[in-house]
């Protein structure tokens, strides 16, 4: 009896971790990134635009490049390094910019960590397609 209700919560405590945690993302430009873009209100295209306009008002270049990597949990990624992903570890790193795909509400995360993702679709075809857009400052009229 009392092996088996170890047994019983040792698998409810596996379970539990299992459920709460939420850590699939989705490769841009798979089918299944843009199955995913499908459920929300925010589309990458309106996201990548959101990105450039936040990142205009907080920094002072006149051009900026946006790089749409992931969709994780109910946001858009815009990573801020090159090399957000460590081929050795599987590890990603998500700072940058994140808008909301349901809201449209951007903002900066940072962190030096990486994090370990269950990420959906091909890598391979990541690695050849993904959001990259330029944008340039509109000069004002004086």
């Amino acid at each position: 009896m009392k092996t088996t209700t170890i047994i019983l919560a040792f698998a409810l405590v596996l379970l539990s971790g299992c459920v709460i945690s939420n850590k699939k993302a989705y490769y841009s430009h798979t089918q299944e990134f843009f199955d995913k873009e499908k459920e929300f209100a925010i589309s990458a295209d309106s996201a990548t635009r959101i990105c450039a306009d936040y990142r205009f008002k907080k920094e002072s270049a006149d051009t900026i490049n946006t790089y749409l990597y992931l969709i994780y949990k109910d946001n858009y990624i815009f990573a801020d390094q090159s090399r957000f992903y460590n081929p050795k570890t599987a590890w990603y790193h998500l700072a940058g910019v994140w808008v909301n795909a349901k809201t449209g509400k951007a903002k900066r995360v940072k962190g030096e960590k990486y994090v370990e993702l269950e990420v959906v679709g091909d890598p391979f075809s990541y690695r050849l397609k993904y959001y990259h857009k330029q944008f340039i400052r509109k000069q004002q009229n004086k």
